[in-house]
């Protein structure tokens, strides 16, 4: 499984001290749900055939919600399971050892507390470091601390992630700025809190605040994003078709087409429409029908115009299926095409938002890695490419996309209402 440094932001450590009457996956699926990004199954009292039962419980609601699930220490049990990786402390088998055992696609975690450790972890394979105590816990009573120094040392001197550990808490965690670190693996601030939920979104919300800060740029979708506009693209597709004179329009050509870049859309009117039309021309003619409304009538939602200004300092641009002359009409009337280093459309790019090109593309002309940039959508299908493709994803609440709230919430690193609350 192929580590996104994104997935480090809360790494969730299994702990069944404080379980009572629950269930261990019950917990991991409500911790998830609410904002965990990796979860680890740490299980020092069970025997093998226990740990191996719970495991494949944890594993199942791990890969259905495409979050990565390591076994702690025990390299027998990661491989029965399957798990993704394994993660090992510095007086268990040394880490070349584990990688020769595991396999290269396998994610490799070592705990580390100096900068030696460190760098011959990385040297032996390691996927992500795991460093700490941070401050002192009660998890690992024989864990000493480390200092600010060290770790940020420790985060200067490797090029894998590095998630801190020991002892974090809603209360310290953003003593942790300016350490370099991915995000922050916690135990009791979870698992200790009568609601691992609220807690879960609580810590979620302030490891955002604390890394989200080495973002160097956007990549924005203009229609129900920056623009609110996808009420004239929800009809323009039936509009188009009843002027033509078809007749047998689909009750659910909205949703047929909504995921489908203009010349997608021309192509599926030629095919299963029945018009006898060039594609190229099926998308001027369309582009005619909404084009007054990108030169007169389309404003900005709500809080684009604050947050673009807030954040203008970074690298910007535009992705959109939307043909790029219209883009630019409306960006000149609103006088927001400043803020905004180019667009690129799907038409330009050969694909639509199905496809990772755009945001691949779009990040390689702002000069910026994967792992620098933030994708800003209010699409579903969009927002699922984007995280495919390893980027950091915020939905944006749109009426059009009502239905697919729900889902976006839950595939994207951060849902909101507009762009007045995203925090990063």
């Amino acid at each position: 499984m192929k580590l996104d440094k994104n997935s480090m932001l809360l790494y969730v450590v299994t702990d069944r001290s404080w379980l009572g009457e629950n269930q261990i996956e019950k917990q991991v699926e409500e911790i998830i749900q609410s904002g965990a990004s990796f979860i680890q199954l740490r299980e020092k009292e069970l025997g093998f055939e226990e740990f191996v039962s719970v495991g494949k419980k944890i594993k199942q609601i791990t890969a259905e919600n495409n979050i990565p699930f390591v076994i702690n220490d025990d390299i027998e049990v990661a491989l029965a399971l399957n798990a993704d990786g394994v993660h090992v402390g510095q007086r268990d088998m040394h880490a070349k050892n584990v990688r020769a055992l595991i396999g290269e696609d396998k994610i490799l975690g070592v705990s580390v507390q100096t900068v030696e450790q460190a760098l011959l972890a990385e040297e032996h394979g390691a996927d992500y470091l795991g460093v700490g105590a941070v401050f002192s816990t009660s998890t690992k009573n024989d864990a000493d601390e480390i200092s600010f120094e060290t770790l940020q040392a420790i985060c200067k001197a490797v090029s894998i992630p590095v998630v801190a550990i020991g002892g974090i808490s809603e209360k310290n965690i953003m003593e942790l700025k300016g350490t370099g670190i991915d995000g922050v693996a916690v135990v009791s601030a979870i698992f200790a809190k009568p609601d691992v939920a609220a807690a879960t979104k609580e810590l979620r919300h302030l490891a955002l605040k604390l890394v989200g800060m080495k973002r160097k740029g956007f990549i924005f979708d203009l229609d129900g994003t920056l623009l609110d506009s996808m009420a004239a693209w929800d009809n323009v597709g039936e509009e188009y078709l009843t002027h033509k004179g078809v007749e047998d329009i689909p009750r659910n050509i909205r949703e047929i087409l909504k995921p489908k870049s203009l010349w997608e859309a021309a192509e599926y009117f030629i095919e299963n429409m029945n018009l006898s039309l060039p594609p190229e021309q099926i998308v001027d003619e369309i582009n005619l029908l909404i084009e007054e409304k990108y030169k007169f009538h389309f404003n900005t939602k709500e809080g684009v115009l604050d947050f673009l200004e807030a954040n203008k300092h970074l690298k910007m641009c535009i992705a959109t299926a939307t043909d790029k002359p219209l883009v630019e009409h409306a960006l000149k009337r609103l006088e927001i095409d400043h803020y905004f280093d180019f667009i690129i459309t799907s038409t330009e790019v050969g694909n639509s938002k199905q496809n990772p090109d755009i945001f691949i593309n779009a990040a390689e002309k702002l000069g910026l890695a994967v792992d620098e940039v933030v994708v800003v959508e209010d699409a579903l299908h969009a927002i699922v490419t984007a995280k495919s493709a390893g980027f950091y994803t915020v939905g944006v609440y749109e009426t059009a996309f009502e239905k697919e709230s729900a889902e976006i919430k839950q595939i994207a690193d951060i849902f909101i209402d507009n762009l007045n609350n995203l925090e990063l």
